[in-house]
């Protein structure tokens, strides 16, 4: 049975078809198209779990379709496969909210691999609620409810709170934050940039519940459940 939908947006046919036939000989159904207002169309209509995204389109940059994903559907994972892989425009790429920046050429092993991962990323954020105390969050949409406020998150901040709660009033290393919003590779953030999504978190919320956010010196985060 088939559990994952991957779109591969690419604009080398060759490439393309290769990607397509790689996911259905690991049980996985792709779609795929060159352009992004195809991927768009596509994106409205069918669920996916993964994109995959070239940056050099017919009509367009793939960046393009990365944020528009980060701001609509923060659930669906993205990754970028391009010959753009200079360190200037990888980090471009992961600010703007791909989840993992792939330079061509690449091996079909390395794909897979970040592909699985990203998949089981994606597993670990379904489409349940999450309760801790007063707050509420609804990891897919990025939402949060607390009492009568209404909260949007972008994907990350969603994420990373959806990890605090599901360990509520545990303490959480900041390691193990990092790999659970972005896997285990050479693109991950450090310390400073997690702190930096935590504060925004902190930010989002009213005084009253930004507190609920404990900072344990040297080790990590806690949410307590008040």
């Amino acid at each position: 049975m088939i559990k994952n939908h991957v779109l591969v947006v690419e604009n080398d046919p060759l490439l393309s078809q290769s990607l397509k036939n790689h996911c259905e000989y690991k049980g996985i159904s792709a779609n795929f198209t060159s352009q992004i207002s195809t991927a768009i169309e596509l994106l409205e209509k069918e669920k996916f779990s993964v994109v995959v995204v070239d940056r050099v389109l017919d009509d367009g940059d793939g960046l393009e379709l990365v944020e528009y994903l980060r701001d609509i559907a923060p659930q669906i994972k993205v990754m970028v496969c391009s010959q753009l892989g200079s360190e200037r425009e990888r980090i471009s790429g992961l600010e703007i909210g791909a989840d993992a920046y792939l330079s061509k050429p690449f091996s079909f092993t390395e794909f897979s691999l970040i592909l699985t991962k990203l998949m089981n990323i994606h597993k670990r954020i379904n489409e349940d609620s999450l309760l801790a105390g007063s707050i509420v969050l609804y990891p897919t949409s990025g939402i949060v409810e607390i009492q009568n406020t209404r909260i949007q998150l972008r994907k990350k901040e969603a994420e990373l709170l959806a990890c605090l709660m599901i360990h509520k009033n545990t303490v959480v290393s900041r390691n193990a934050l990092i790999e659970y919003v972005w896997g285990i590779s050479d693109q991950m953030p450090n310390y400073n940039t997690l702190d930096v999504y935590i504060r925004r978190i902190r930010m989002s919320f009213t005084k009253q519940y930004a507190d609920n956010i404990k900072t344990v010196r040297s080790f990590g985060y806690m949410l307590k459940s008040i």
